[in-house]
């Protein structure tokens, strides 16, 4: 058991310096902080994944042309982008940040949410919110012609 434990701390000690002082262009200013911002207990799973991803995959962007499921959906942008300009303009956005809000009890968010990210749910994992087949018909149609998607939101992220 203790030679286990020693293996998971060494690997992620290892992974946690990789991201530190390898990975990526940018830096953090100093170990400090990015002990404070980095997450590193997350530094050796992150590092498996990366790992396990393919190249083509590994980018900030992905190139559409490994999707090509996807181009409904990228021609009919102006209408998706509609219907989340009136979502915004609805104030639906910040209904979700209320604390009675169904939409608070999603904890993955919520820290995020401190910090002005805000988002509506249109589905996710087979599941339509009745809200979004209220709000979005011309969006959520779309998401049922295409396959493989299996969650989609509207997110609104801070200047």
């Amino acid at each position: 058991m203790w030679l286990l434990f020693a293996v998971i701390m060494a690997g992620s000690g290892a992974a946690s310096l990789w991201v530190y002082a390898c990975r990526g262009r940018l830096r953090f200013a100093s170990v400090r902080e990015y002990v404070r911002k980095g997450w590193p207990p997350f530094a050796l799973p992150n590092c498996i994944l990366y790992a396990c991803t393919p190249e083509w995959a590994r980018g900030p962007v992905v190139d559409l042309r490994h999707f090509p499921q996807l181009e409904p959906l990228c021609a009919a942008w102006p209408s998706i982008r509609d219907e989340a300009l009136a979502l915004a303009h609805a104030g639906v956005f910040e209904a979700t940040r209320d604390p009675g809000s169904p939409a608070w009890f999603d904890l993955g968010f919520r820290t995020l949410q401190r910090r002005g990210w805000s988002k509506f749910y249109l589905r996710w994992y087979g599941t339509t919110q009745p809200s979004a087949a209220r709000l979005c018909p011309r969006t959520l149609a779309l998401l049922a012609a295409t396959p493989g998607v299996n969650g989609a939101l509207f997110t609104r992220l801070p200047a």
